[in-house]
């Protein structure tokens, strides 16, 4: 048996091969392969003509954090997980070879475990570390370079005590940070430390840890996890102990961790897109927000699969010294197991990207830059943004837009540019002029739209890719999408890795699809969103039409925003509790949970000291005066807060009035009234104009005409109403608007303004609204049998060729 069963496996499942073990660490080592997936589905795979010791190869697959390893006998396959090493799976030969497929989905099903896996437990060792440098009195900072230090001595002591141990702790040495301290933790309590967490794991788990095996297959997870740790409260670690030593809490925020599997596939379709890369003599790659270093180690790994033999230069940048040093060890041990004939010259430094020219040239960048928008940026980055963007900033862009336009400078032409991205900034209004321009620089040779429930864990924003090749105006590519199951996205980068030449066709599965991408109907298009081909014709087919969209029809205006909610709105028993005379002064708010299958109810009521002509008082006195009980109750306890806020003592503004009021608010006339976020059940019909929307919407109906009255006009925005709140209409929100966690959209009339929606007014659909409009008068509204009655009807609105092509979008 030979590893060409490996490479078989791995085209077929779509899979990436790579050694498990290098030459020196195990008896032919061509024998056992990691076989990489998109998602669930890696594993490990040796061959051998007889049963291999179960806790060793459950040994191997949890220090690689891989669920499996298989097993491959003359006549016989076992299947081992690393936390039930004598549960074995028995499969025979025959019928693993004749259901390969079905064998595959068996291994890439999620069997979750409550059992502690090696990527928490190194970080756990990571803390140990931190705890053991704030007793010895040293800098925090220290921790990293402790940490990795006691990493690189495990893995040099797996090695032996021969020339390759010591060459990996030299040449470790030379790759650290010079500046960083050495050895804060005397040699007692560093034995004790390793001593004992070796001997825990043995405890906790029953399994060996190689350290060697974590790093190269786990290293990216596992230093992102400390990086985040790093930055956060110090929490108890393996051994229960809880150091005080605690930077400032933070949330993953502006970062999004880049998964590996996605990394992997990115660089590999970045490779393709650039020229003749087998044959150069001289390949630079950059990420010059490299974090712990994963698309730089992945680069290397996958150059290695390719056979490339020239010199390879690794540039990674990053503005945390801790995430370089990180990065720096990862890239180390990378090179240790490989290096092309030409060798690796391996550059990372902290520095700021963000300055102008700060990104070194190289042929191929990649990337995962922070995501920032505008109105969270501090005044130093908008005052860097402005300068590098030019006439672009003027639409308030997003930071990582700055990084893509930065990296296309740094690559001559020919040269590649691979970026993850939020998906918001692909089809915003804002981001218009900007993605005109990198089409008129380069071509988009890979667009990839990936489900929030798929990779990125701990994304707050849904996430995006590209890949641009500068210089290049042919007009092909690749789209993929996949949607929000959990397996779609591995399934979707699986089934690209299976690709042999030019995309000529799309084919989709459950929940994805890859499709051929033409440059020019995204030259032409609002954005850049991948979208199935039923809905694309439809769409387009609707607008050959002439069907309006929401802007021709509706005037959506934002809601009102308190700048302090638990100040300015109080519960319906809150405002019991205050004199009647005061009450007055209250109105009911659309907030939280008050909108509920297309009713509002008065659980909410947001102070309101407003008349047709502004301010009810004219100063602070009276306001006193008039809400005596409020003023000393909620506004004058936090009075400090609210000099606070944003554009309070700006045209006259008082610190008691909310943060953002609009005049349209005392409108008498009727609205539909919706939330922030908001899909099927969350559009509201307010005849009487009695609430005010609180962080969300008010859609007027434009150019109402009143000749036939009062009732007809609210018949029209009753069946308007009912519309919203079918499923057709939340499955166009989804074509159009950016998603949230819960599957819910951001109805902002910057997303929903170009949705096409039928003149319900018109002749052709008189008949129409009474149907749409008793339809929101039914005690059943979005219930199932509801729903159903309403997907006719919008069948009847838009058109039965686009409401049936929408269904695809239930899974984007």
């Amino acid at each position: 048996m030979t590893d060409s069963i490996s490479v078989d496996w791995g085209r077929r499942f779509g899979l990436a091969c790579s050694p498990l073990f290098e030459a020196g660490e195990i008896e032919r080592p061509n024998l056992h392969a990691a076989l990489l997936d998109g998602g669930n589905g890696s594993f490990i795979l040796s061959q051998s003509p007889a049963r291999l010791d179960p806790k060793m190869i459950a040994s191997w697959a949890w220090s690689a954090s891989m669920p499996n390893h298989v097993t491959l006998m003359p006549d016989e396959v076992l299947v081992t997980r690393w936390d039930n090493p004598h549960g074995n799976d028995r499969f025979s030969l025959k019928s693993v070879t004749n259901k390969l497929d079905a064998f595959y989905d068996f291994l890439s099903t999620p069997k979750y475990s409550g059992r502690r896996d090696v990527v928490t437990t190194l970080v756990d060792l990571f803390r140990s570390v931190r705890g053991e440098v704030e007793a010895a009195g040293a800098p925090d900072e220290a921790s990293v370079s402790e940490y990795l230090d006691i990493l690189a001595t495990f893995v040099a002591s797996e090695r032996g005590q021969g020339q390759a141990h010591q060459d990996f702790l030299t040449q470790w040495a030379n790759a650290r940070d010079p500046n960083a301290l050495v050895q804060v933790i005397n040699n007692a309590r560093r034995e004790r430390l390793e001593v004992g967490f070796k001997s825990q794991i043995e405890a906790l788990t029953a399994l060996d840890l190689s350290v060697s095996l974590a790093v190269r297959h786990a290293a990216s997870a596992i230093f992102q996890e400390a990086h985040f740790a790093f930055q956060s409260s110090a929490q108890s670690d393996l051994f229960g102990y809880q150091p005080s030593s605690a930077s400032k809490q933070v949330s993953r925020g502006a970062h999004h961790f880049t998964p590996p599997s996605l990394a992997r596939t990115i660089v590999e379709q970045a490779l393709t897109a650039l020229s003749d890369v087998a044959g150069r003599k001289l390949l630079t790659v950059c990420d010059p927000a490299c974090g712990s270093g994963v698309f730089l180690t992945e680069t290397a790994r996958a150059l290695r699969r390719l056979g490339y033999k020239g010199r390879l230069r690794l540039i990674g940048r990053d503005l945390s010294p801790a995430a370089v040093q990180m990065a720096r060890f990862a890239l180390h041990a990378t090179r240790s197991d490989w290096a092309p004939e030409g060798g690796i010259e391996i550059d990372v430094q902290t520095a700021d990207s963000l300055e102008a020219g700060a990104i070194p040239p190289a042929d191929l960048i990649l990337m995962n830059p922070p995501f920032l928008a505008w109105p969270m940026m501090s005044d130093l980055q908008k005052t860097k943004v402005s300068e590098l963007l030019g006439s672009t900033s003027n639409f308030r862009p997003d930071i990582s837009m700055v990084f893509v336009t930065q990296a296309l400078s740094a690559i001559s032409k020919g040269g590649v540019v691979a970026s993850l991205l939020p998906s918001s900034i692909l089809t915003l209004e804002s981001g218009r002029q900007w993605r005109t321009e990198l089409l008129d620089q380069s071509r988009l040779a890979f667009l990839g739209s990936f489900g929030e429930y798929g990779l990125f864990v701990h994304a707050l924003v849904s996430v995006a890719a590209i890949i641009l090749v500068s210089g290049d105006f042919q007009q092909n590519g690749i789209a993929l999408r996949s949607g929000n199951k959990a397996k779609a996205t591995g399934e979707a980068l699986r089934a690209l890795r299976k690709l042999n030449g030019p995309l000529i066709a799309g084919f989709s599965g459950d929940a994805w699809r890859i499709s051929p991408l033409d440059q020019r109907t995204f030259a032409k298009s609002d954005g850049w969103k991948v979208l199935p081909a039923p809905v694309e014709t439809a769409l387009r087919r609707l607008e050959e039409l002439g069907i309006p969209v929401v802007e021709d029809l509706f005037d959506v205006r934002q809601g009102l925003l308190t700048g302090k909610n638990d100040v300015f709105i109080l519960s319906a028993a809150q405002r019991l509790e205050l004199p009647t005379k005061e009450r007055k002064f209250f109105r009911p708010g659309t907030f939280r949970d008050s909108i509920l299958n297309a009713r509002a109810y008065e659980k909410y009521f947001v102070f309101f000291p407003y008349t047709s002509s502004g301010l009810a008082f004219k100063d602070e006195a009276e306001l006193q005066a008039h809400v005596p009980n409020y003023f000393g109750d909620y506004l004058l306890p936090h009075r400090e807060d609210l000099e606070k806020r944003s554009g309070v003592g700006s045209d006259g503004k008082p610190w008691w009035a909310l943060s953002r009021y609009y005049k349209w608010v005392q409108r008498g006339e009727s609205r539909i009234i919706t939330k922030y976020f908001g899909s099927i059940g969350d559009f509201v019909f307010d005849e009487s104009a009695n609430f005010v929307p609180l962080h969300g919407y008010a859609w007027f109906r434009k150019g109402t005409d009143r000749s036939h009255g009062n009732f007809a006009h609210k018949s029209l925005m009753k069946g308007y109403c009912a519309l919203f709140n079918t499923r057709a209409f939340s499955r166009l929100l989804k074509v159009y608007s950016d998603q949230v966690a819960g599957g819910q959209s951001n109805l902002s009339a910057r997303f929903t303004r170009k949705i096409p929606l039928p003149d319900l007014s018109s002749v052709q659909h008189i008949g129409l609204i009474d149907q749409l409009a008793s339809m929101l008068d039914a005690d059943d509204v979005v219930s199932n049998s509801w729903l159903y009655r309403a997907d006719k009807l919008a069948a009847q609105a838009w058109g039965a060729e686009l409401v049936a092509a929408l269904v695809e979008m239930d899974d984007a």
